[in-house]
């Protein structure tokens, strides 16, 4: 099972969708780092990121990148929708994830977790939250005072639920809205985590 497929099928499931139309090209998840060298339909080759992902996949190229063990994301229920990797805990600018969910397609957030900290998180240390526009514009998801103190480098806690705002974070559901993480106040010290949010998507 691959590196974030195994959390999803935690958390019910990461359910595999249509192939995305040729307006969109289809983001995969596969083992994190494969290099993918199948002569392909398309003639691409694709990398994975070092979390797994594979963006801009020809839709032409989905169905054979079932075959080499990756499944499509971005779409379904409990669908990987985002990801932020090496998140600097140390500056209060914008840092937008990489988005998944095609454009004009709707999504309800389901979870944001952050995972893979450089460093352990004490009280008193970064703070901030994740929107739905730049410069904390848009809808605040995840509040402003969203502390990083229960996550530890390596330990039991290495995984950090963030809390999504009650209504707004839980409920709301966005369209062309891909999220921003910015922190309200720095770490004071280096260090990145991980972030990956998790959607529902529908019509």
């Amino acid at each position: 099972m691959k590196h974030f497929l195994q959390a999803a099928a935690v958390a019910g499931g990461l359910a595999l969708a249509c192939v995305a139309g040729p307006a969109f090209a289809a983001t995969m998840q596969c083992t994190p780092g494969q290099q993918i060298t199948t002569a392909y339909p398309s003639g691409s080759t694709y990398t994975a990121d070092a979390a797994g992902v594979v963006v801009n996949v020809s839709a032409v190229d989905v169905n054979s990148m079932h075959q080499s063990g990756c499944v499509q994301v971005g779409l379904g229920s409990g669908a990987l929708c985002g990801e932020l990797l090496n998140a600097n805990m140390n500056v209060t600018t914008d840092q937008p994830l990489l988005w998944f969910v095609p454009p004009l397609q709707n999504y309800r957030l389901t979870k944001i977790t952050a995972r893979n900290a450089s460093r352990s998180y004490q009280a008193g240390s970064a703070l901030g939250g994740l929107y739905t526009a730049v410069s904390k514009g848009g809808t605040a998801v995840v509040a402003a005072s969203q502390a990083f103190t229960a996550l530890h480098f390596t330990n039991a806690t290495a995984n950090l639920d963030l809390t999504l705002v009650a209504g707004v974070g839980t409920l709301g559901e966005y369209s062309n809205s891909p999220l921003v993480f910015s922190l309200t106040t720095g770490d004071g010290s280096a260090g990145t985590i991980d972030l990956f949010a998790y959607c529902d998507t529908g019509n």
